[in-house]
């Protein structure tokens, strides 16, 4: 057995939050919990679950690999219990009244009760036995040897003792093929499951994409309605962050009036981003935001580490603002917006991402062939021309691809 089953499932449930959303707060229980306990040990146990680890021998260490062997199963087989009862929302456990996996048994009964009895005998508790061995309707009382192969007819026996004089010792035998197809069998179900992942996801997609979301002419209001939406819908950690992001730049107000203009502007050019967000989350389609460039402006490299010191104060609540260097900031950015004065890191953090965007707007765009450094350079070049009025700079077109000198 592998793992790619499991990793399939992972990978479904994890697909568009939408089963973390629905599952998170569940008839007042946070069944997400449950769900992911089930993943990580099915994950944890399935490599396990293979014959090259069990042997037939008759000494302790193949006794500790049948014991590993049959409580791997057991994960297995108990994790998958535990998805099929959140998903089904019932008590009920799959192939409850099958019977056609174990052809050895001592008594009749069904798969799921036999394994029960095969765990108990070989690896749960093999010291304190009460089970239904005479094949009648009274359980009994019996006590299991070491475990090991060649002392039956099987693959590994046990020999069960009674408590009860003058009562026949009885011999109990497994065959390892037919725990692999119990487990192999339950391990295949999560494709059941993830068909009903899919029918609950799709339905609740669908409902919310019926529930138009609100349209206003004024942004901040507008986002004030996507955050509240986002929340409801999916509540994607991507999605309310970056909400929040276009929160801070539109209801900051703006201290130095020279300012103004270019906060407009660049306020303005936002626009698309929240046009963007809202579309995806009417059509319920969480994906990475096209837009998101604009409002997470490019930068130098040497620039990253106090910009992102400023995210961390304004957006994170970091309590470190001695660590923001502002002088920097005005060295890139003048003449593209002014930081002479600011009333403090919130109104700071919407200057500069304003001045980054205007930066990038007059920075040159290289061709695809240069290297970030030439890039940094070159923005850099472009950023001081136009501080000296220039701002439209045309490169001629190079008649020799592979030397661009020659001209």
């Amino acid at each position: 057995m592998d793992k790619t089953l499991i990793n399939t499932l992972r990978n479904k449930i994890n697909e568009k939050n939408a089963v973390l959303h629905l599952y998170r707060d569940n008839e007042g229980r946070n069944k997400w919990s449950i769900i992911c306990s089930a993943m990580d040990w099915i994950e944890v146990v399935v490599d396990s679950i293979d014959l090259k680890n069990v042997s037939k021998g008759n000494d302790n260490p193949s006794s500790i690999k049948m014991m590993t062997f049959i409580t791997c199963i057991d994960v297995l087989w108990e994790g998958i219990q535990q998805l099929h009862r959140v998903f089904f929302n019932t008590r009920e456990i799959p192939f409850s009244q099958e019977n056609t996996v174990f052809r050895h048994k001592l008594f009749d009964t069904t798969d799921n009760n036999y394994f029960k009895t095969i765990r108990a005998c070989f690896a749960s508790h093999p010291v304190n036995l009460n089970d239904y061995f005479g094949g009648n309707d009274e359980s009994e009382q019996r006590y299991a040897s070491w475990s090991g192969g060649g002392c039956g007819c099987g693959d590994f026996s046990v020999i069960l003792y009674s408590n009860q004089i003058n009562k026949d010792n009885i011999t109990m035998d497994i065959y390892f093929q037919e725990l692999l197809t119990f487990a192999q069998q339950r391990y295949d179900y999560l494709c059941v499951i993830m068909e009903e992942i899919n029918k609950q996801t799709e339905a609740y997609f669908k409902r919310m994409r019926n529930q138009e979301i609100k349209r206003s002419n004024v942004p901040l209001d507008q986002i004030e309605i996507l955050k509240d939406e986002s929340k409801v819908r999916l509540d994607n950690d991507y999605y309310n962050s970056e909400l929040e992001k276009l929160k801070i730049l539109f209801e900051t107000p703006i201290t130095n009036p020279a300012n103004l203009k270019a906060v407009s502007e660049y306020r303005l050019s936002l626009q698309t981003e929240i046009d963007e967000i809202y579309n995806n989350l009417q059509d319920m389609n969480i994906v990475d935001l096209n837009t998101e460039k604009t409002q997470n402006a490019c930068y130098p490299h040497q620039f990253h580490y106090n910009y992102s010191k400023l995210c961390d104060v304004v957006l994170y609540g970091n309590e470190c603002p001695e660590l923001i260097d502002a002088h920097s900031f005005k060295q890139l950015l003048i003449g593209f917006i002014d930081l002479s004065h600011y009333s403090g890191n919130v109104e700071l953090y919407v200057l500069v991402n304003t001045g980054l965007f205007f930066y990038n707007q007059n920075a040159f765009l290289p061709s695809s062939g240069e290297t970030p450094t030439a890039l940094m350079i070159d923005s850099l070049h472009n950023a001081d021309l136009y501080r000296l009025g220039i701002k439209d700079i045309r490169y001629p077109e190079t008649k020799n691809k592979e030397n661009p000198h020659e001209h």
